[in-house]
């Protein structure tokens, strides 16, 4: 990271601040005991870039991403069905690479690392028993904080398109892909290894900084 902020100081003339937002979906790898599914949700960034040579700029992003699953289990005699999702909130600060293609309207890729801190996790849920009549419903909505790793620390790559309007501003639309590489539960010995996976989905609009 170091070497990235040296890069840019030495070589940009200009930089680019801006806000994106837009949906998650998210899921995990792992946790064969419970059937698992793509769950939507919303992530906020401010980001900012600069060259760091002709066609590549250097890439920071502060971000707000809300993570996680929907699930469903059931037991062996039917009689039992839990339905529910897990949220997991985090501050995320993603660095990395931008090549640029083009001049005014620019297709990119971007490829790099985040370190992600988790503000809240939480799971929400209903069971229902259906061995009685009329089936019997139990629900809760619980902190999962104490058995949820803090940190979680992974790469991500996307694609996106970048256009300048005006002499000052910029509009883009990119999708990205992002790996979690950490445990989630790693203290949980009796659930399988669980790491998330994301695509976001973002527009946003950047303001552009001359020296």
């Amino acid at each position: 990271m170091l070497i990235l902020i040296v890069e840019v100081s030495l070589y940009s003339q200009s930089f680019t601040l801006g806000l994106k937002a837009g949906p998650n979906f998210t899921n995990i790898t792992g946790y064969n005991s419970i059937v698992s599914e793509y769950r939507q949700s919303i992530n906020v960034s401010a980001f900012a870039f600069a060259p760091i040579s002709k066609n590549i700029d250097g890439l920071f992003e502060l971000s707000y991403e809300q993570k996680g699953f929907n699930y469903s289990l059931q037991d062996i005699s039917n009689s039992m069905r839990t339905e529910g999702e897990r949220i997991y909130d985090y501050l995320t600060l993603p660095v990395g690479f931008k090549y640029n293609f083009g001049k005014k309207l620019k297709p990119y890729a971007k490829i790099g690392i985040f370190l992600a801190i988790l503000l809240d996790a939480k799971d929400i849920a209903t069971e229902t028993n259906y061995a009685v009549s009329p089936p019997v419903e139990n629900s809760w909505d619980e902190s999962i904080m104490y058995k949820t790793e803090t940190i979680d620390l992974g790469i991500f790559f996307g694609f996106g398109i970048q256009y300048q309007f005006s002499s000052k501003f910029i509009l883009l639309i990119e999708g990205n892909l992002k790996s979690g590489l950490m445990l989630l539960e790693p203290d949980q010995i009796l659930v399988e290894e669980m790491r998330h996976k994301s695509f976001l989905l973002n527009i946003g609009f950047g303001y552009i900084l001359n020296k």
